[in-house]
């Protein structure tokens, strides 16, 4: 399960990712609360081809719920200051457009053309 770090009005909950190839999660800039591998080099050699024993084991015997529940409070907290951070951000956005001052905008580099570079 993970907590989407920058969620929209309609997204401010937990989110479970199925990821293919051995993508990491942490990829996708999400906060992982639980991960489990289940190809079948995580257990074969203890499950044969037993995913679903596996997986109740690992969930029964293995899992550490403070480091998750203490994962997910982190990430509750992370996503709370980006909110504020967001916040802060618009204030002082519509401080600057009321006052008629220029509002400051950047451009990421890789956005522009490679024939513009030329």
């Amino acid at each position: 399960m993970l907590v989407n770090p920058r969620p929209s009005d309609e997204d401010k909950k937990l989110v479970v990712v199925k990821s293919h190839n051995a993508v990491n999660p942490l990829v996708w800039d999400y906060s992982p609360l639980l991960t489990i591998d289940v190809w079948e080099h995580a257990y074969y050699l203890d499950f044969q081809n037993k995913r679903a024993d596996y997986i109740s084991i690992f969930m029964e015997k293995l899992v550490s719920w403070e480091a998750g529940s203490s994962r997910f409070e982190m990430a509750k907290a992370r996503a709370a200051e980006r909110e504020r951070e967001e916040e802060r951000r618009r204030e002082e956005e519509e401080e600057q457009s009321a006052n008629g001052e220029p509002v400051e905008m950047y451009l990421d580099s890789s956005d522009t053309d490679a024939s513009e570079a030329e």
